[in-house]
């Protein structure tokens, strides 16, 4: 992924926190992974203009189920977690049109619905890759405010500035009243440290 400069490459989600999640139960790993994920959930649904209004409370719903299945998805390891959680996404609207067991309003459009949501079989539709794109989004996204917060205010102004703005470094030492050299070092650092953080966020 790039942003201005920076490049960061995104693969999966990080596996330490699911397992932390699946194997231990780990409540703030639960949380973390929860304060992730609802959101994206939620925003890929909303595209769906039927859905939009009960985005929320469908992506809620989505989140109990890979609760309970995330186990048995890191016991097979088939395919990306990416895949996966899109998968369960679409079983699970599946099965509340079907059995409308929990939003009776959309029991009308469901056959359209299916139909739409199923171009998240195809890796190659456009609502495949939107999924995959902010899926990446959500991670690095969700990485800079971990770093952000552990780093010297200094050295993320010096990243952000050099790295996500495409100020030059001499302007952002000069600024910041620091070496040249330190500007190159904090964005060196800190993009080692977001890789690392996206490989394997709270291990």
């Amino acid at each position: 992924m790039n942003a201005k400069g920076i490049t960061i490459a995104i693969d999966d989600t990080p596996v330490s926190l699911l397992c932390r999640i699946a194997m231990d139960r780990d409540d703030s790993g639960w949380l973390s992974f929860y304060e992730l994920y609802r959101p994206f959930i939620a925003k890929q649904l909303a595209t769906y203009p039927k859905l939009r209004d009960r985005a929320d409370d469908i992506a809620h719903e989505v989140m109990l189920v890979v609760f309970k299945e995330l186990g048995e998805w890191q016991r097979g390891r088939t395919g990306s977690f990416r895949k996966w959680l899109r998968i369960v996404t679409k079983y699970r609207v599946h099965e509340m049109l079907r059995s409308n067991e929990k939003f009776p309003e959309l029991l009308s459009d469901a056959a359209a619905l299916e139909r739409e949501l199923s171009d998240w079989d195809n890796p190659a539709s456009l609502a495949s890759q939107q999924w995959d794109s902010e899926h990446e989004k959500r991670l690095l996204n969700y990485a800079m405010k971990i770093v952000k917060q552990d780093v010297e205010p200094q050295t993320w102004a010096a990243f952000e500035r050099y790295a996500l703005n495409g100020e030059s470094p001499k302007s952002v030492a000069e600024s910041l009243n620091c070496e040249i050299n330190s500007v190159y070092l904090a964005k060196t650092r800190i993009t080692r440290r977001l890789k690392k953080e996206v490989e394997g966020l709270n291990n």
